[in-house]
């Protein structure tokens, strides 16, 4: 490590990236328990991460993305300024138990997917029993009527299909413009319901979500941040899911936007396999 960096930050060698990390009150940490103890899956990774050897890796890693143009604008931001990619060196980890529920239910829902685009662009059996509109439908501009009776090859429609997942207890979550209704004002509901009589088609109602967290290194410590996971799946005769894919962060304290366009940032997702027996 560079000796001008040491002095910089004036760590001790054996200063670990994690003491004293605090999990926030009443969240999942995908890291640490409630007590503060890590969990068993990443004991040793957590007692490996050395703070000095993070920050020099943490900063080759910016400016990599720096030299390759991974940059990307920020829309609240009033400059216009291209910004580099946020990226936080500290994993996110899922141990394999957690990963092949994970797994088996994007398999599910994918294929569940296909079957109503299936049928929606054959028998449409789903709208003649009456079990959604034909509005819903025939009304949005997605449905393209000129493919109707085509079969697509292998019969499959969604060939590559990615899910915004969540792992935690009931909570909040949003996107775009999207108001938390818990936290919302008067006006804000107010103004939103009158964006929906406009164009109900065009939103969806859903429980809302708690995120959970994992240690993230930001303004110089490692803090808890609200993070949410964005799985592949590549569809044809079978599916097949890539392991770990795109964890998102929320890098603002207590936020649950994790869209880089809105100030969020990513990780690496690393998954776990079978301990040997």
């Amino acid at each position: 490590m560079p000796a001008e960096l040491e002095q910089t930050v004036g760590l001790a060698r054996d200063t670990t990236l994690l003491d004293g990390y605090a999990p926030l009150p009443r969240t999942y940490d995908e890291l640490f328990r409630g007590n503060g103890s890590s969990r068993e899956e990443v004991a040793d990774l957590v007692a490996e991460l050395d703070q000095l050897e993070f920050m020099t890796r943490q900063r080759l890693a910016e400016s990599a993305l720096f030299r390759g143009g991974v940059t990307f604008s920020v829309y609240s931001d009033s400059k216009g300024q291209e910004k580099i990619f946020p990226f936080d060196l500290i994993p996110r980890v899922i141990p394999a138990k957690d990963w092949e529920s994970t797994e088996r239910g994007l398999i599910q829902r994918v294929t569940a997917l296909n079957m109503f685009l299936s049928d929606l662009y054959d028998g449409q059996r789903i709208i003649k029993e009456g079990r959604i509109p034909e509005s819903m439908v025939f009304g949005t501009a997605g449905y393209l009527k000129e493919l109707h009776g085509i079969r697509p090859r292998e019969g499959v429609f969604p060939k590559v299909f990615r899910e915004d997942s969540a792992l935690g207890v009931p909570g909040l979550i949003g996107g775009y413009g999207m108001p938390f209704s818990p936290r919302a004002s008067r006006a804000e509901i107010d103004e939103f319901a009158a964006k929906i009589q406009e164009s109900p088609e065009g939103y969806i109602a859903q429980p809302v979500v708690e995120l959970s967290t994992c240690p993230t290194w930001v303004e110089g410590e490692a803090a808890p941040r609200r993070v949410d996971l964005r799985p592949f799946v590549l569809t044809g005769k079978k599916s097949w899911v890539l392991p770990g894919g795109l964890t998102r962060v929320a890098l603002k304290p207590g936020s649950y936007v994790v869209n880089s366009s809105q100030g969020g940032g990513s990780k690496d997702t690393c998954v776990l396999g079978e301990p040997a027996s």
